[in-house]
């Protein structure tokens, strides 16, 4: 029976648990980044319309982790060489919680004392003092000007869901998921991020009101927040929310936002497949507009006020008319999500939208959904004057359509796009890269 008797346990010791590294980030340079050729990635340029000069993925100037923010500007301290005719700024923010200011060197010209009349010519044109610039075409598309590394900030300790740039292109406002608001004077290197304000969940969007300097914010707390940036910090903390408004519904987080020069309107987009009209005068809602049938991932809100851009994860974008409160035309050139939508026009002549399969098309004509003065019958799909992206032409061959073409094409889904002039598009993918495209 001794034979059967159970050997004491020993006391094995407890084995660590397995321990992985997902990624790295390395310290930004105390710098501030310098100079390089061009942007990093590139490397997925393809077509006819791809641009040329880029720098191969792996840069250490690059980010490290996909880029989620994109946002231009044309003013701030690079306009001081503007006698040299060199200007433009590509601002990106990434998953690796990094912002990063590229100057584009392009070659400008000066188009009126006024910027007010550029929007319906397309021009993404700012008012420098007493003038007013755009891209010189012809120089642009004869010598295509090298992207270098202007400077280059850790601001966040999470990935930076959106930006935009304020105090006249010399500030950039970012938006993370560690539940901030930041900003950050990319010409002073040494100064560091201030803590704008905070939310309860992850921040996901911005908008800027140039006119109130006013910056507006939006989260998965489902909470709108209005931040007036033109108020000193008290002793260094952050600013003072001035209105917080919001829908308590568990479905209402905020994915989008977008407001008009005058940040007097807000409209958002949400999960729960409703557009919001919001009054930021009176802290209320105004309205809704209902008609898709999934996520809203990106909206879009005319400079008069009267038109809202959307897009979905129905595979649809639609043109929503404020006055009538419906839904004028809805656009279907994509087979999947889109993520991003980008309009230089201020009643969305023309604008450029971006979905999850990585297509990027260009819509023409869209205006014509929205000028009651233009037929006495509006037009529509229906009457053969759209063409799709990969579809022929409809329709009598006289008449005036809308017009959509496929302009460029990823291998991941386009998280962000921006464009200048109708001249050249920025997409931003999962993937580490951004990629400059000719239209």
């Amino acid at each position: 029976p001794g034979m059967f008797t159970p050997t004491p346990e020993r006391s094995l010791p407890k084995r660590a648990p397995k321990r992985t590294v997902s990624y790295t980030i390395p310290l930004p340079d105390d710098d501030g980044g310098s100079n390089s050729s061009a942007l990093k990635g590139g490397q997925h340029l393809s077509g006819p319309n791809a641009d040329e000069g880029k720098l191969h993925k792996g840069h250490p100037q690059g980010h490290v982790l996909g880029v989620n923010a994109l946002a231009l500007s044309f003013q701030g301290p690079y306009a001081d060489r503007q006698p040299l005719g060199i200007g433009g700024m590509l601002f990106s923010g990434g998953r690796d919680g990094v912002v990063k200011a590229w100057d584009l060197n392009f070659s400008l010209r000066c188009i009126a004392a006024s910027s007010e009349n550029s929007g319906s010519q397309g021009d993404s044109a700012v008012s420098t003092g007493a003038r007013s610039w755009a891209i010189d075409r012809h120089k642009a598309r004869h010598k295509r000007p090298q992207t270098s590394l202007r400077a280059s900030r850790l601001v966040h300790s999470d990935w930076v869901n959106d930006i935009v740039v304020v105090n006249g292109g010399q500030t950039v406002v970012s938006a993370s998921s560690d539940q901030t608001v930041r900003a950050w004077s990319f010409g002073m290197s040494d100064e560091r991020p201030a803590v704008v304000g905070s939310h309860l969940d992850y921040v996901k969007a911005l908008a800027y009101s140039e006119h109130r300097s006013m910056v507006i914010s939006g989260g998965l707390d489902r909470k709108i927040k209005l931040w007036d940036i033109s108020q000193g910090r008290p002793s260094g903390g952050p600013i003072a929310c001035f209105e917080e408004f919001g829908d308590a519904s568990l479905s209402s987080s905020v994915y989008t936002l977008s407001c008009n020069a005058q940040g007097s309107l807000v409209v958002s987009g949400s999960p729960e497949k409703l557009i919001r009209v919001w009054d930021t005068r009176a802290a209320r809602q105004l309205t809704t507009l209902s008609g898709h049938t999934d996520h809203i991932r990106a909206v879009l809100l005319s400079s008069d006020s009267e038109l809202v851009l959307s897009g979905s994860s129905d595979t649809t974008v639609k043109l929503w008319s404020m006055r009538m409160r419906r839904c004028l035309s809805t656009f279907a050139q994509h087979n999947d999500s889109v993520w991003s939508l980008h309009s230089n026009h201020p009643r969305f002549q023309t604008f450029y939208s971006a979905s999850r399969d990585g297509l990027v098309t260009k819509t023409v004509g869209a205006g014509l959904f929205a000028d009651e003065h233009h037929t006495n019958r509006r037009p529509s799909i229906d009457d053969g004057t759209y063409i799709s992206a990969g579809g022929g032409i409809g329709g009598n061959s006289g008449s005036q359509g809308v017009v959509c073409v496929a302009v460029a094409k990823e291998p991941q889904g386009v998280i962000k796009l921006v464009a200048a002039d109708d001249t050249y598009i920025w997409t931003a993918t999962k993937g580490a890269t951004l990629n400059r495209w000719l239209d």
